[in-house]
């Protein structure tokens, strides 16, 4: 995951965010995989009070995937709180 993150952030932006896209509608577990990632590499402290300078990028294709669910993919985004 990682790895898309970094290619993400160089070399030909727009084909890999639109690979992220269309890989993430066909693998739920990419989905929430990915989303999760790109989360996690918002800022770049722990504290998170340094915005990494991709923020806007990954706030921006995290919430086209996000937008893209539905059904149970999406209500397990909105709450991944197991049932039962």
């Amino acid at each position: 995951m990682d790895t898309c993150i970094a290619v993400l952030c160089s070399v030909a932006p727009t084909l890999i965010a639109q690979f992220i896209f269309e890989t993430a509608r066909v693998s739920r577990l990419f989905c929430h995989q990915i989303i999760w990632n790109m989360k996690a590499n918002f800022f770049k402290d722990d504290a998170a009070k340094i915005e990494d300078p991709m923020k806007r990028a990954l706030d921006r294709m995290t919430d086209m995937v996000a937008d893209s669910l539905s059904g149970g993919a999406r209500a397990f985004y909105k709450d991944p709180t197991p049932r039962g």
